[in-house]
């Protein structure tokens, strides 16, 4: 049931519309205002409005009106400001936002609120002035001391208290604060901080020799030509690709065109920011048109005039990640999600989304077409596309010349392997780059006491610091806190030597060893600065750097070149994972890195293993893919897992350890009535059991019917009132 903004307001008044507004809360529920009688014909559905809510002042979303009262002998309060005179949000993109709202059970406001720019949601803050009474005693000399200070300083002008705290550094000032704002002398009020109005100012496009795309082969105009027959029918219809990413490219830019021919959008989505810069410049050579790119690093003032360039129509394509799922663009004839099995895509902090699930339901409220594109697709989505004709396997097509093998670490001594020694050695003499990959950061997991054991761990979360000896610090890997590492044991003074579990560090140092003459890089999370990364991929593609080293997030860089050698280490690290998923993460991570090989016969693909008989890794390197899948979709129909199943994670969270635990136990009680066929595991710690200082209980429930999920789902967030989160897998 939706809820009502009480107070003073209408009760009595003739006040003949109200409206249900979404607030950006973390609650499944919308409220009820009354319009005051000077905006009933101004006033429309989908524009922003300034309410209280308690004690504050929010940025509100109209979603309906109405004529009739929507509770009876209730005082509803009024909306205090309009803040659009057209329609922020229109009708279709509000049905849409309430469709991933209502699938993700999360809050319809903040996905309202995260749509827009920043700089549209109107900021309040709580500040401290001086009452009459408070002036007086200022004037007659009734106070003295700190009490005196601020009343000073607070006649000049409003301050926060965190403003007074700084300025006075006095300890106890809280408490004095409230027994002022008890005696009448101060009190607070909310103050809003309005945004600078921004013009619109259109993008021309410069001047670009267009190139001619001849790049089509047969079997991809076939391709292209099947969805191109879907364009523009104002029907919903998905398809699949699995191809290599300059023939999925090629399909996608013939399908743009046609798209534009026929006068519709396109809704362009990547899992990262970094490819979205090669896409716009591939769509602006060959078509000569600008596309806007919506991503949440654009400064505030870029990002909304970003916005406002897709609102007015003036982009023709919107390209960007998961956020630009929540563009403005209308008219939409065509969706596109590349890389679809990246996980980059999942939302996990709230509100918390898929944006893959959700460009399916804009497509299907768009009426669009929906082209999802990987080499390597996500194994519940090609489970269901393999039951109509509308997958394209254009992998089959690939014929690899490249030599591949699997060393057995377990049968080499050291660090590196002598085949990988060998295969390294061989194109350091003929002067050709290296390409490593390493998917663990830093020189150790830890540092640990030689005597006693004592290992530093995070201040806010239950992990153990991991140990960059390069940089001489020990880094969280959750919430990057840093700090010196430091060599001696606080507690009883032994001497800190690196724990178990090396890292790209060690891996560095030996090839050093190795390979003393050669010119060896490496990039990893934390230990290098974005534009430094840039700037080393520049320099291995100038052939400045003999060996190339970097964990996973190295193959997500859209401008890594090829190379003749590429070599992967422990790549089993991901099967650790307590994750349903994992298999396939580990298969699809191997054929990442297989795609950096240069195919020809004289280049090389080795993985070093300590578990060289895994189906995933041997079936990735063996590109038998379709062992894989079945492999994989016999396993996940044994367990009872996704594509099988739907399963939710529910992620109680919160400083409270006690009370989180409990509210995830009476989870239990919750679901016992209910005749539905669920299976619950849990409530347990989650695998991280403390984040960012918070504790954290996980549940899984699992069920064949979506109806049943939906059911147990919807009585938790009725009834178990606590911070939480939903992922929800299909």
């Amino acid at each position: 049931m939706d809820g009502y903004a009480e107070g003073d307001g209408c009760f009595g008044q003739k006040m003949s519309l109200f409206a249900e507004v979404a607030l950006p809360i973390p609650l499944r529920k919308n409220f009820w205002y009354a319009v005051p009688d000077k905006y009933g014909k101004k006033i429309k559905k989908g524009i922003r409005v300034l309410v209280p809510f308690r004690k504050n002042l929010l940025t509100g979303y109209v979603i309906s009106l109405t004529s009739e009262a929507p509770f009876e002998n209730i005082e509803l309060k009024e909306i205090l400001e309009l803040l659009d005179t057209d329609p922020a949000f229109s009708s279709s993109f509000l049905s849409f936002t309430q469709r991933l709202s209502d699938y993700y059970y999360s809050s319809w406001g903040e996905i309202l609120q995260i749509s827009l720019p920043p700089s549209y949601t109107v900021k309040t803050r709580a500040v401290l002035i001086v009452c009459e009474k408070g002036k007086k005693f200022l004037n007659k000399g009734l106070c003295r001391g700190l009490e005196r200070e601020v009343l000073q300083i607070l006649t000049n002008r409003p301050y926060t208290e965190t403003y007074l705290r700084r300025k006075f550094k006095a300890g106890g000032l809280s408490s004095l604060l409230s027994r002022m704002e008890e005696k009448g002398l101060i009190k607070r009020q909310r103050e809003l901080k309005r945004p600078l109005k921004r013009e619109l100012s259109a993008k021309k496009s410069s001047p670009a020799q267009l190139e001619m795309d001849y790049s089509l082969d047969s079997t991809l105009k076939e391709t292209a030509d099947r969805i191109k027959e879907a364009l523009g029918k104002s029907d919903f219809s998905s398809f699949l690709i699995a191809a290599a990413k300059e023939k999925r490219e090629s399909i996608y830019m013939d399908l743009i065109k046609e798209a534009m021919v026929s006068g519709l959008k396109i809704l362009f989505l990547v899992p990262e920011i970094e490819f979205t810069d090669r896409i716009l410049n591939e769509f602006e050579k060959k078509l000569g048109e600008n596309a806007a790119f919506l991503h949440s690093r654009l400064s505030e003032k870029q990002r909304e005039l970003t916005w406002k360039r897709i609102k007015t129509g003036e982009a023709k394509m919107v390209v960007g990640p998961r956020s630009a799922l929540l563009s403005p663009v209308e008219n939409v004839g065509l969706v596109i999600v590349d890389e679809e099995q990246d996980d980059s895509y999942y939302q996990k902090e709230s509100p918390a989304y898929d944006a893959r699930i959700g460009a399916r339901l804009r497509a299907e409220q768009e009426k669009a077409v929906l082209v999802y594109g990987s080499e390597s697709p996500s194994v519940g989505l090609l489970y269901k596309s393999q039951k109509n004709d509308r997958f394209f396997d254009l992998n089959k097509s690939r014929k690899t010349r490249f030599k591949r093998d699997i060393i057995d670490s377990r049968k080499h001594a050291g660090l590196l392997s002598q085949p990988m020694k060998d295969g390294i050695k061989k194109r350091i003499e003929k002067k050709e780059p290296v390409l490593l990959f390493f998917n663990r950061q830093g020189y150790a997991s830890s540092l640990v006491c030689s005597r006693c054991d004592y290992t530093p761990k995070c201040r806010d979360c239950e992990v153990l610091l991991t140990y960059y000896k390069k940089e001489k610090k020990l880094i969280c890997r959750y919430c990057h806190h840093s700090e010196s590492s430091f060599m001696q044991c606080p507690e009883c003074g032994a001497g800190m030597v690196p724990g178990s579990g090396f890292g790209m560090e060690v891996l560095e140092e030996e090839l050093k060893k190795n390979f003393p003459e050669s010119r060896i890089k490496s990039i990893h999370k934390f230990a290098v600065k974005k534009t430094q990364e840039e700037e080393i991929v520049k320099d291995y593609k100038k052939g400045k750097i003999d060996i190339l080293l970097g964990t996973q997030m190295l193959s997500h860089m859209p401008e890594l070149p090829i190379s003749c050698f590429v070599g992967i280490f422990y790549p089993e690290s991901i099967l650790r994972l307590a994750d349903f998923r994992a298999g396939y993460k580990t298969f699809r991570y191997v054929r990442e890195v297989m795609t950096f090989v240069k195919n020809d016969r004289d280049s090389e693909f080795l993985v070093q293993t300590y578990l060289p008989n895994s189906y995933s890794i041997h079936y990735a390197v063996s590109e038998n893919i379709s062992s894989f899948y079945e492999h994989e979709i016999r396993n996940r129909r044994l367990m009872g897992y996704p594509p099988f199943s739907f399963l939710a994670e529910l992620l109680f969270y919160g400083r409270d350890l006690r009370s989180i635990a409990g509210k995830s136990r009476k989870l239990l009680d919750v679901l016992k009535s209910g005749k539905n066929h669920i299976e619950i595991l849990g409530p347990s710690f989650a695998p991280v059991k403390k984040v960012r200082g918070r504790s954290r209980v996980q549940v899984i429930i699992k069920s064949k019917e979506r109806s049943a999920l939906d059911w147990a789902l919807g009585k938790i967030v009725k009834e178990i009132r606590t911070k939480k989160s939903i992922f929800i897998y299909e």
